[in-house]
């Protein structure tokens, strides 16, 4: 009887560590890449058109800041992006096609800062064959959306499993 409560042990740490290993991965996942590209990709829908200013305004001071948008704003929060790609791409999961949108992204990037580097001012990497991937926004924000309640319901079931074991209110220490 005692080998059997011990292999039931076993059986239930091991589950436990498997589950926490999932739960740990999927708050990486959200905490060092989801949520992280997300906002960045957030924060360049809700400025792009001050960019567009410096181009396309015939007020000198919209000019002037959408130059300084681009280039203390756009360009770095580009550059911390691609970083956040290159460093934690294995922890997207990525299937084929979000793959395929993150390296149209880091090639729109690449072209657009190349663009900058070389003094053009005007023209954006569309011109150069490199236009923003439109689906890569949705793509991610929907991966996210997922990930997050995935998460929140493990974390719900971790406390109901806690719950269960320790009786109510007591600590699971």
């Amino acid at each position: 009887m005692e080998e059997a409560r011990s292999e039931f042990r076993k059986g239930e740490s091991e589950r436990h560590s498997k589950f926490q290993e999932l739960l740990d991965f999927r708050a990486r996942q959200l905490r060092e890449f989801y949520w992280p590209v997300y906002f960045g990709l957030q924060k360049d829908n809700v400025i792009w058109r001050r960019i567009l200013d410096k181009r396309d305004s015939k007020d000198e001071l919209q000019r002037s800041v959408g130059g300084v948008i681009e280039s203390d704003v756009v360009l770095p929060n580009h550059a911390r992006l691609v970083s956040v790609i290159e460093e934690n791409l294995y922890l997207a999961e990525a299937d084929e096609e979000l793959e395929k949108l993150l390296l149209a992204y880091v090639r729109h990037v690449a072209v657009y800062t190349s663009m900058r580097t070389a003094g053009e001012e005007l023209m954006f990497p569309i011109k150069e064959g490199e236009a923003w991937p439109d689906g890569l926004f949705p793509a991610i924000e929907s991966r996210l959306r997922s990930l997050q309640a995935d998460y929140n319901r493990l974390l719900d079931l971790q406390e109901s499993a806690g719950q269960r074991l320790n009786g109510p209110g007591e600590s699971q220490s």
